[in-house]
């Protein structure tokens, strides 16, 4: 695993561009601490940040140059089938997985991207014929891969902050900048500037270096519309297969490899696949609703397995926060980056590579919305106007949630409908009468729908797999356990998404894997074959934390000053009446009959983010 950072330009690379370029690539230190080197000619540079883990050799060290130098790449992630691929290709020099990338391509061309099993973002310096950079990704987007082209230059990496070192001055995409104030997120392949994108899943570009054109190809995705004919007992037994497969895969490392254990099915089904003595780490939480120690050291249990449990603090600090925060390099707002930041920066004393579970409830129907959302969008005209009905009886709880279900039930198109439900701070949301948002929530909208558009799904449940797969998982969940692990020089596997693993589960009927009563029913299945019936009936749970519980009242103090402050950025966008409800409802017990614990402090996370990205990036500062 390793950071990569590449450009090229008309005006060619000489000393007044290469220190800058040098220094781009210093911002990828954290994702490759064991090596630093580069390679330039007249056109064209290539850096690599470089964390060993297949083929610690110096020979392996990159940028990889081809035999016969007609070809150089930089290479993050790792191919796991690389010693089967291996055997077709002549001339190899290293038992390394990027030469076989390399030797793949030279010798059968981009088709041959459609062959590696792994996690991976890549560019290829091709200089056989005419000059020119080759970039792609692996099919779920695990490693991140962003390119910026304009003026004859083009310029890619793993991070955003080595393309905003060399061109500090993007401009903000306000169409993004107001989609997160509902996510909480941005929503790739867009970014929070304008100038800068990110290399889709399963997608090539190829840049001519001498003509500063840009093409893009896709080589490869998903087929998110076909169903096969196997009944429910024969996809699970082929899900067992290709998941043990799977896990085998991820094994592959010259240093020793652990697992990141929680009381989910995933992760469990992750290490019972395993083989041997397996390490496995878990974070353990003070508030009982969120910790899930007991249940994992209940899997270690079971499976023979050592878990050592990783404590952690009661009270975190402001100070973490905005480490942890900024070092996303564009507005992201989900708490659970701090839980996995303890983790990852614990699991690095003690490993270089992490395997979790990341991905099994996007490809097996994990979520709640699985079940009852095909339902209420078929029969909105009346489970609309009955939730209304049920909510002026039930609980507040309850009320929240029904609430919630008549809003998505106006909504005519899936996405919107999707979109809605998964906002923290919903498109739909009134206070005292009117929206809290200050600007049109019809670009929300058309931004989430246009987002992947060129996915073609059938239905409404179909349309629940691509977004939480192409948008939720890919924009959030990925990179979130990708800057967090790597934050702290560490690697983090996600068994689940691997390729075939993927295309299979992806194929399962839709009521095979869900339906109104049970999620996740294949594997659920397989997990009651290792572990209790009471644990694989378990109802999903979020690596959540306690945030209100973890700052303290000065660091929302803080916190609220920020926000509101005369820069603010956020009082743009947010009226500043709900700003001071939230703020307000941290300890008003009247407020939280209108608003739940999490979405209080969840709001207020993505308006203090979104101030001190703000603030920071416009200082021209590196992150």
């Amino acid at each position: 695993m390793c950071g990569i950072f590449g450009f090229s330009s008309d005006s060619g690379i000489h000393a007044s561009n290469l220190g800058r370029l040098q220094k781009s690539l210093s911002t990828l230190a954290h994702r490759g601490p064991d090596h630093e080197a580069e390679y330039y000619d007249e056109k064209v540079y290539l850096g690599h940040r470089r964390l060993s883990i297949i083929d610690l050799s110096a020979m392996a060290n990159q940028p990889f140059k081809s035999f016969h130098e007609r070809a150089w790449i930089i290479f993050n992630g790792e191919i796991y089938n690389y010693k089967e691929l291996s055997r077709s290709l002549a001339g190899l020099t290293t038992s390394s997985d990027t030469e076989v990338i390399l030797e793949g391509y030279l010798q059968h061309g981009k088709s041959f991207f459609k062959n590696l099993r792994g996690i991976y973002a890549f560019a290829i310096y091709d200089c056989r014929t005419e000059p020119k950079l080759v970039l792609y990704r692996d099919l779920a987007g695990i490693k991140p891969l962003y390119f910026t082209f304009q003026k004859n230059m083009f310029s890619f990496a793993s991070e955003i902050k080595a393309l905003k070192a060399f061109h500090p001055s993007f401009t903000i995409n306000e169409s993004i900048l107001k989609t997160y104030l509902a996510l909480g997120f941005c929503l790739e392949p867009n970014t929070i500037y304008r100038e800068v994108r990110a290399v889709e899943p399963g997608e090539c570009l190829v840049y001519a270096v001498n003509r500063c054109e840009l093409k893009s190809e896709l080589i490869s995705r998903y087929d998110l519309k076909s169903e096969n004919k196997n009944d429910f007992a024969q996809n699970v037994e082929k899900t067992k297969e290709l998941l043990s497969a799977a896990v085998q895969r991820n094994l592959t490392s010259d240093v020793p490899i652990s697992f990141s254990l929680s009381g989910g099915i995933d992760s469990s089904l992750v290490l019972a696949h395993s083989k041997g003595d397996s390490q496995c780490l878990c974070v353990k939480f003070g508030d009982q609703q969120y910790d899930e120690s007991g249940i994992a050291q209940s899997y270690a249990t079971r499976l023979n397995k050592k878990l050592t449990v990783i404590p952690a603090d009661v009270h975190s600090s402001l100070e973490l926060v905005n480490k942890i925060f900024l070092h996303f390099d564009q507005p992201y707002a989900d708490s659970s980056a701090i839980p996995f930041y303890i983790l990852s920066k614990k699991a690095s004393a003690m490993t270089k590579v992490l395997l979790g579970g990341d991905g099994g409830d996007e490809i097996q129907n994990g979520y709640a919305s699985f079940r009852w959302l095909p339902f209420v969008h078929q029969y909105r005209a009346i489970a609309g106007p009955a939730a209304g009905l049920m909510a002026a009886v039930l609980s507040q709880e309850y009320k929240r949630a029904l609430n919630r279900v008549r809003d998505i039930s106006r909504f005519r198109n899936a996405d919107d409908a999707i979109c809605t439900w998964t906002s923290w701070m919903p498109p739909t949301s009134i206070f005292n009468g009117r929206s809290p948002f200050q600007f049109d929530l019809k670009i929300v909208y058309d931004t989430f729908r246009t987002s992947f558009s060129t996915v073609q799904v059938p239905d409404v449940r179909h349309s629940l797999i691509k977004n939480f797969f192409y948008k939720r998982m890919l924009s959030d969940y990925l990179r979130k356990a990708d800057m967090m692990s790597m934050m702290n020089s560490l690697e983090y596997r996600v068994p689940m998404l691997d390729e075939d693993l993927v295309s299979h589960s992806l194929s399962i009927p839709y009521r095979q894997k869900s339906d109104m009563r049970t999620s996740k029913k294949i594997f659920r299945s397989i997990h009651a074959e290792f572990f209790s019936r009471e644990t694989s009936c378990a109802r999903k749970r979020g690596f959540g934390i306690p945030l209100d519980q973890w700052l303290t009242a000065d660091d929302f103090r803080q916190m609220k000053s920020t926000v509101m402050g005369k820069d603010s950025i956020v009082l743009e966008y947010i009226r500043k009446e709900y700003l001071e409800f939230l703020f307000d409802s941290l300890e008003s017990k009247e407020n939280r009959k209108q608003i739940s614990r999490a979405a209080v402090y969840q709001r207020i996370l993505m308006a203090y983010v979104l101030q001190i990205w703000y603030q920071h990036q416009g200082t021209g500062e590196l992150f």
